[in-house]
């Protein structure tokens, strides 16, 4: 599968856990962990290009909070 593929397939996934959980707001960590089930290092570029896709296409908001760790969650209509 190519990087490009893999990207769309985690975009993908990512985005339908969030429609799925309205309310979902995780790091990216927990994301790879918890919401793909997967621990895999190799897969953790690829889901850091699917945020900020995600994020640059409007799906999705990238949140900091004051501890300095950041979140990510559906956006909020305005």
């Amino acid at each position: 599968m190519s990087d490009g593929t893999n990207v769309a397939k985690v975009s993908k996934e990512i985005l339908n856990y969030m429609r799925r959980y309205p309310d979902a707001a995780d790091t990216e960590e927990h994301i790879i962990h918890w919401w793909l089930n997967t621990g895999d290092d190799q897969e953790a570029g690829g889901v850091s290009r699917a945020l900020k896709i995600l994020e640059l296409n409007g799906y999705i908001e990238r949140i900091e909070l004051p501890d300095s760790r950041v979140v990510y969650r559906l956006r909020v209509a305005q």
